[in-house]
């Protein structure tokens, strides 16, 4: 599977999941739970966010690896 089809499956499973949520549930649950995430927990979410993507994808942000990683090769 290329990394294009599955960006695009993961984004359907993503809108699949919640789309049986929102049916089931219905929007309320889902209003409740928007309106009952605050500022600092959306800041803390996105850090981690940021912390993946340069922890995980390190070659492409063109970044130096570890001095550990240097030495195992």
């Amino acid at each position: 599977m290329t990394g294009t089809a599955r960006a695009r499956l993961g984004a359907a499973a993503g809108l699949a999941v919640l789309a049986v949520l929102l049916w089931r549930l219905g929007t309320g649950a889902f209003m409740d739970g928007l309106r009952a995430v605050d500022g600092r927990t959306l800041l803390a979410a996105c850090a981690a966010g940021v912390l993946r993507v340069v922890v995980h994808h390190r070659d492409l942000l063109a970044l130096p690896a570890p001095r550990s990683a240097e030495a195992a090769t």
